[in-house]
This record gives C-alpha cells, sequence and structure tokens, in this order.
C-alpha cells in the first residue's frame, strides 16, 4: 500500500494555474450509448491547465455519456492522494510523473494525455540572465520541497555541475504564492515559480514600483541542458483503469474535449481568463497574460511516450522512488 508520507514526497503540483466555445454535442448526433454516468466530476490542480478542463465541463461536449459533468480544484496533496486511492477522483489533473509513481506502486491508474508543456521559470529582482550557471552564489525561492519545480531545477543544476549547498542555496516555502510574496516584499531576489504566479509577481511588482524580470525560461533552460525540444511533459490528465474499462466511450469523448478546450483556452485568453479566475485565486487580468507562458498543448500519452519516458529518466537518476523505480509499462501510457 502506498503510504501517506511517500505518496506526499512526490505529489505536490508543481507544478506551477469561459465563455463556451462551439464543443456541444449537436442535437443531430448519433444517439446516446448504453452507459449513461449520471455524475462526473473532473479534478484538476490550482494552475493554469485547470482552465481547459473548467471549459470542458461547461461545454456540454461529454453530454452524450454523462449526466452532470462539474469541476473543482484539488487544493492539497492529501487531498490528490485520498481521492485517488478512495476511487472518487477518477479523472484528475497531475503532475506527470506522480501518475508514473502511482502506477508502478500498483495503483490502478494510466495517464491518458500530457496537458502542459512546462510552466516554470526562474523570477527575479536583479535581471535577466544568459543560463543556469548564473546562479552560482545565489539563493533561491522554492515552492514545493521535492516537487516538479523542485526536481526540474535540481535535474538541470546538476547537469551542469552545479551542487545545492555549495554552489547555490535553495529556500523552500509552502506554495508559488507565498514565493511570489516574497518576492514583491524584497525577501527574495530569485524564486523558481509555476505560472500563473510567475507573471502574478511581475504585475504585482509593476504595481508596487518594483521591476520582476522573467529571467530564465525553465523549458529553454531544459532542451539547451538535456538536449531535444524546450518543452517539459510536466503535467497532464490521470485516469482510473476502472474508469478506462467500465467506460472507455467516456474517457475517449472526455480525451478528444480536452484538446479542443486546450486550444481554445490558448485562443481565447480573455474568456478564458474569466473562468480561471473563479478557480485560481487570481485576477483575470493576471491569468489571462499567463496563458501564453502555460504551453497547454493537450497530446496523448501515447503520442507522448518517447518525451516522458526521456523525462522519467533523468528523474529516475536522481532517485528511483520519485517515479516509483522503474519506467511504467507501456500499457501507462493511453
Amino acid at each position: 500500500m502506498l503510504s501517506r508520507r511517500k505518496f506526499l514526497g512526490h505529489s505536490a503540483f508543481g507544478i506551477g494555474s469561459l465563455a463556451v466555445s462551439g464543443l456541444s454535442t449537436s442535437m443531430l448526433s448519433t444517439p446516446a450509448l448504453a452507459k449513461i454516468k449520471d455524475e462526473l466530476t473532473i479534478y484538476g490542480p490550482p494552475a493554469g491547465p485547470s482552465i481547459a478542463l473548467a471549459h470542458l465541463a461547461q461545454s456540454g461536449a461529454l453530454q452524450d455519456h454523462v449526466g452532470k459533468v462539474q469541476f473543482k480544484v484539488w487544493r492539497t496533496p492529501d487531498q490528490l492522494r485520498a481521492g485517488v486511492l478512495d476511487g472518487s477522483m477518477s479523472i484528475t489533473g497531475t503532475p506527470t510523473y506522480v501518475a508514473a509513481n502511482l502506477y508502478n506502486r500498483g495503483i490502478n491508474v494510466r495517464l491518458s494525455s500530457v496537458v502542459t508543456w512546462g510552466l516554470l521559470y526562474l523570477m527575479s529582482r536583479e535581471g535577466k540572465v544568459a543560463s543556469l550557471a548564473a546562479v552560482r552564489g545565489k539563493t533561491i525561492v522554492m515552492p514545493y520541497k521535492n516537487d516538479m519545480p523542485d526536481l526540474v531545477f535540481r535535474a538541470m543544476a546538476s547537469k551542469i555541475g552545479l551542487k545545492q549547498g555549495r554552489d547555490y542555496k535553495l529556500q523552500y516555502v509552502g506554495t508559488p504564492m507565498q514565493a511570489m510574496k516574497m518576492m514583491i516584499a524584497g525577501d527574495a531576489k530569485m524564486a523558481v515559480l509555476p505560472e500563473p504566479a510567475a507573471t502574478g509577481a511581475q504585475m504585482q511588482g509593476m504595481k508596487n514600483g518594483i521591476e520582476v524580470t522573467r529571467a530564465l525560461d525553465l523549458q529553454k533552460a531544459w532542451g539547451s541542458v538535456f538536449g531535444g525540444r524546450s518543452a517539459i511533459p510536466q503535467a497532464g490528465m490521470m485516469i482510473s483503469g476502472k474508469l478506462l474499462t467500465e467506460q472507455p466511450e467516456l474517457v475517449s469523448a472526455f480525451n478528444n474535449a480536452l484538446v479542443e478546450s486546450g486550444r481554445w483556452v490558448s485562443n481565447n485568453p480573455t474568456s478564458a481568463a474569466k473562468i480561471g479566475a473563479a478557480y485560481l485565486g487570481l485576477k483575470a487580468p493576471i491569468i489571462e497574460r499567463s496563458i501564453p507562458f502555460s504551453h497547454i498543448d493537450v497530446k496523448s500519452g501515447k503520442q507522448s511516450k518517447a518525451e516522458l519516458e526521456k523525462f522519467f529518466v533523468v528523474l529516475k537518476g536522481m532517485s528511483p522512488a520519485i517515479i516509483g523505480g522503474k519506467l511504467p509499462a507501456g500499457t501507462f501510457y493511453q
């Protein structure tokens, strides 16, 4: 059985987040399938990609398969863990490696898609930097210890020969909002922030006469350090194996609708931000400006398998326990 301590060590979402478009099923569509689920709650993290999930829930795209669809944000790793383990969260957004960890530990889950290809930034009150090597001698505020922002940063730093404690220091805080407030207050010069907190730091800084710079795009840094494109398969959708077996047509409809909702969010940031504001605890103008930096581009687990495995290999090199000891089997990728 997966312990609470082990799960919490690798499961905060690092991560680091709408007028309804024409997604509603036409009145001329084929008759509803025999299995109709009374109600479905889609869960997502308090981060930008959840805007696409909220839009999907409102769009009517699943009306042939579910009587009522709603969206909720999970707020804590404990809530996410409990929901996955008791079966109440059958569809939820999650860091990709958390899904791999659970799968490898025998939990009946699959990764149906990657939703965001990285939304992490090194923010600074000292201007831009040319590369990650510029953090030598610096103290960086870091939310979510041992989670996605922390793991991504330390993996890159280690690869270029920088050692935590010797070459740079990390000051851990509980949430991105805490890190953002420290920067605005002058208690931090550098912080790793996910979107929309990164944009929030910039905009709140301007409001207070403080210049907060997007010093380094960590997606681009990842590509430079490890090779390949400037993208990190950071977060995706975890689907329960039970739901996939019992209602594969619902899962397929969800996956297709999420692709469309992801595109809608990217193409309609003003309208998307209005829905995001209701869930993410930030004002719509901040969320609107953060969307282009959130890299929302929904790809299936199967389509993303090669890039996910490359990412998981890096994390496994840090500690095999991060992904549950090994690369997931092919059936993990849906």
